[in-house]
């Protein structure tokens, strides 16, 4: 299977850049998408180290200029809580000029939904006009949270999570214990980044306990959802992902008490919920996973999300 260096799956968006760059078809704007830790700007680096070395030697002073981050030919704007007029002034100043050391100038913008309306404007000039050499790669969460007018002039590339089994064995393989990894890969969303960098760190294991116990707290009648809430509201996407693997583990349990849920390390608190939580109620709560992700993703009001999707696990 063909690849690109360092980035992994989202097979079929891998191939089609592939095979873009083998027929001299690329297009002059890319708009990958994803969650958070997907890859996205890893896939457009990726990108770059293949067009800017054939033959991914890693030796040659293109392959060791990206390594360092200075290659004359790329530009990157990230790490921006907005994308400001000066930002796209300068990838439009940036492309004027024929590449430096290759055919291509790369330009790669990272969370193209936070550009201001001066910037949007100035960028979209770029897009409607670019010069030869120019590839433009946005990045943002989701499609529709990119200004049409933007949107519309780009190639768009879903990234898609890992498959559980193939993020476990890469974590196993960073050294990861192969229990936590298993726990990672259900938890993660099939979200490398987000696996790595919960492996990494040392608060991980006893926040997620918590949030175990207050999903106890909740279903007993114990709990104030509205006072969690306000506590989960740092991890947006990650407790989502928690709750929606918490009651697949309820369900599981319940149909198969020899079975091995995600979270088997807190196998005792999974029964304790099961006692208070009937199977239909459970199934109910993962729908309601399910519109909250959506909702999320279309940028509702994440405190009100939170706090409805609480008092769905708090009614009777």
């Amino acid at each position: 299977m063909r690849t690109l260096p360092g980035f992994l799956g989202s097979e079929r968006v891998v191939a089609s850049l592939l095979r873009q760059i083998e027929t001299n078809q690329l297009s002059h704007a890319y708009l990958f998408t994803g969650p958070g830790g997907i890859g996205k700007k890893t896939l457009a680096r990726a990108l770059a180290a293949r067009l800017f070395c054939n033959s991914l030697c890693g030796e040659c002073q293109d392959c060791m200029m990206l390594r360092a981050g200075r290659h004359p030919d790329l530009v990157v704007i990230e790490g921006m809580e907005t994308v400001k007029l000066a930002h796209a002034r300068q990838l439009k100043e940036f492309q004027r000029f024929a590449p430096n050391r290759t055919r291509h100038k790369l330009v790669v913008l990272e969370n193209a939904h936070l550009l201001t309306s001066e910037a949007a404007n100035s960028l979209l000039k770029a897009l409607e006009e670019p010069p030869a050499w120019a590839i433009h790669v946005l990045t943002a969460e989701t499609p529709d949270s990119v200004l049409e007018t933007i949107r519309s002039r780009t190639q768009i590339h879903r990234l898609s999570p890992l498959p559980e089994d193939c993020l476990r064995a890469q974590l196993s393989e960073r050294g990861v214990p192969v229990e936590q990894a298993g726990v990672l890969a259900g938890i993660s969303g099939g979200i490398f980044g987000r696996a790595l960098n919960l492996s990494e760190s040392d608060g991980f294991w006893e926040l997620r306990k918590q949030w175990a116990e207050d999903i106890l707290q909740i279903l007993s009648g114990h709990g104030n959802p509205l006072a969690i809430s306000e506590q989960w509201q740092d991890y947006k996407d990650l407790t989502l992902d928690f709750v929606t693997h918490w009651f697949r583990d309820m369900l599981l349990l319940t149909l198969n008490r020899e079975a091995k849920p995600v979270n088997h390390d807190l196998t005792d608190i999974i029964y304790k919920c099961s006692e208070v939580c009937p199977s239909d109620k459970s199934i109910a709560v993962l729908e309601s996973c399910r519109q909250a992700k959506q909702r999320l993703l279309s940028n509702c009001n994440q405190r009100l999300t939170f706090d409805s999707l609480l008092l769905r696990l708090w009614e009777g």
